[in-house]
């Protein structure tokens, strides 16, 4: 399985004081997301997509900094679902995920060393997730419209290091 990277070239930094909403627009399609306060965003004109994997997640961009975003690991039982946004290692990421089953998160919590709660293991198996960003993320929003154009982008053909064949360019917009 393919890591599913987005980075961006040039990545300036915004940061919302409360909740917002923004649109990434690609040529693929526009995604609406639903941001918590202090998130930071990408900004400027040259933002490009770096690496993609299907089933996981895109990463949007880097950037220096720290956020104010809720860590998955900190008790609030919150997961990296598909459709949430996520903070990760200094990156924006968007999870497109997979369902999972008992085999695979068995398999998972065997190999990581820990158990999720039985309330994580049905959101898991409901609507998906990406078991790789469990307790290495922390939550910065939702997806709210824009399913069809994650899929269409952490679909694309790349290159033995998840670099996409076609350049796929974004721009950041508020709402």
């Amino acid at each position: 399985m393919r890591l599913c990277l987005f980075c961006a070239g040039i990545a300036l930094l915004a940061s919302c004081n409360r909740e917002k909403t923004a649109v990434i627009h690609t040529e693929l399609g526009s995604m609406t997301v639903r941001l918590r306060a202090n998130t930071p965003l990408p900004a400027g004109d040259s933002l490009e997509i770096k690496q993609v994997a299907q089933d996981e997640f895109i990463r949007l961009n880097t950037f220096t900094g720290s956020s104010s975003v809720h860590n998955t690991d900190d008790g609030k039982a919150e997961w990296p679902l598909s459709g949430t946004l996520v903070e990760s290692g200094g990156a924006i990421i968007i999870v497109q995920g997979r369902k999972h089953t008992d085999i695979t998160l068995d398999r998972w919590e065997q190999l990581n060393n820990r158990q999720l709660d039985p309330k994580a293991r049905e959101q898991f198996k409901q609507k998906g997730g990406s078991l790789a960003l469990v307790g290495r993320c922390k939550i910065a929003g939702e997806l709210t419209t824009g399913t069809e154009v994650l899929n269409r982008i952490a679909a694309l053909p790349t290159d033995n290091t998840g670099y996409p064949l076609r350049r796929v360019r974004y721009t950041v917009s508020l709402k």
